[in-house]
């Protein structure tokens, strides 16, 4: 490679190559968004622990257990939602990667509904 050449990124799972330059904007623009939506509220870990207790650490969406749940922000902070326990539920990987911009909260039809 020649010292004028772009440095390259090179992510397998999603099979796309991205220049350094788009991958460092991506990460700014993430933080900045994060900030602004810890701006509008946060939650401690407690919250969170308790969150995912209240549900017996299932997915709200699919109500699975056999998954380790993640956060699932239900306003995207890209949307401008806060990062607050308000706005948060437990999912799985699998639904939080195919929820996309979809604003349900799974957690509040869960405490009505049950699973």
């Amino acid at each position: 490679m020649t010292k004028d050449a772009p440095a390259f990124d090179f992510y397998p799972i999603l099979g796309v190559i991205r220049d350094s330059g788009s991958v460092q904007r991506n990460r700014e623009l993430r933080r900045q968004r994060m900030a602004a939506a810890r701006q509008l509220g946060t939650h401690t870990q407690a919250e969170w622990e308790a969150l995912k207790a209240e549900f017996q650490d299932r997915c709200v969406c699919c109500g699975t257990d056999q998954r380790n749940v993640e956060k699932d922000h239900i306003i995207p902070i890209y949307q401008g939602g806060s990062d607050s326990i308000t706005n948060i539920q437990p999912f799985c990987a699998t639904c939080n990667c195919r929820k996309g911009s979809d604003s349900f909260d799974w957690a509040a039809y869960r405490r009505v509904h049950g699973f």
